[in-house]
């Protein structure tokens, strides 16, 4: 990993993580109007560990997930046709590098997410839950119906998240993420991500996610970010023998290394194809 850090935090933080506080059901999430999202959720005070000072620092092969040096270079990140062909090519590199694949095609466009959701057009709001993106089956979809028109398909991938934090140290909601390995499917809660659509916001559309039923499992997060930093993480692994994938979410830290700025963050996807 090729970061550098001098910052004075402790190795662990106990923050609030929402859980879903029924085991049958994740509610619905709202990206673009989230008045609209109903959720119940149960939160608990978790351990939290700081993985830049972490005695085993977290890695992709084992834990699923890394920071990682990304420059951002001369970033213009309110200017979608930089975000879309300078940006988002940028993590595909990335991506190929860290999972040493020749082949990642993005899935979905970057998304970004604001403390201060309001006042930013085109942005969404944090989500403050611990969830995965998909469920497997949902996943396999997803991926079938991106790669198919590319003339691709896969035997082994995994997709993979690429999250920047957009906004200067310290952020007031850092993103935690899950060591893959120690969330059973006993604790996993389907949810809908639902969009409102139309000129009378009156069409959905419905996208599988899952969340987390109230556990412990064992989160790292990165404090300070800075742009040219990128935290990469298996978003979900094709494979249904290996673990679904690292569960994330946004939390308040509590204890910033100073005045904390709204945050600020930006999310890439894509899928990583082996050979």
């Amino acid at each position: 990993m090729d970061v550098n850090y001098s910052g004075t935090h402790a190795d662990s933080v106990q923050g609030v993580i929402n859980f879903a506080a029924d085991p049958n059901d994740g509610g619905e999430f709202s990206n673009l109007t989230p008045e609209r999202s109903s959720q119940k959720l149960q939160a608990r005070d978790v351990t939290i560990r700081n993985g830049r000072i972490w005695p085993q620092q977290p890695t992709l092969e084992k834990e699923g997930l890394t920071l990682a040096a990304h420059p951002a270079g001369d970033a213009d990140f309110a200017n979608l046709d930089w975000v879309n062909n300078v940006y988002a090519p940028s993590c595909e590199v990335l991506v190929k590098k860290l999972f040493g694949v020749k082949l990642a095609p993005q899935i979905f466009f970057p998304l970004q997410r604001r403390v201060d959701y309001g006042n930013h057009v085109g942005a969404a709001p944090n989500a403050a839950f611990i969830h995965l993106d998909f469920t497997l089956k949902d996943a396999i979809r997803e991926v079938t119906e991106c790669l198919t028109p590319l003339g691709l398909t896969y035997r082994r991938a995994v997709v993979v998240n690429v999250w920047k934090a957009i906004t200067p140290p310290p952020q007031d909601y850092p993103l935690a993420v899950a060591d893959r390995n120690l969330i059973p499917a006993s604790n996993h809660v389907v949810g809908k991500t639902v969009e409102f659509l139309g000129e009378n916001k009156d069409r959905r559309r419905e996208s599988p996610y899952t969340m987390l039923a109230p556990s412990d499992p064992i989160l790292y997060y990165y404090p300070d970010m800075t742009i040219d930093e990128s935290l990469v993480f298996i978003g979900l692994d094709l494979d249904p023998a290996n673990p679904l994938g690292c569960a994330h979410t946004a939390f308040l830290d509590p204890s910033p290394s100073g005045p904390p700025n709204p945050r600020g963050s930006i999310e890439a996807r894509f899928i990583a194809i082996y050979e």
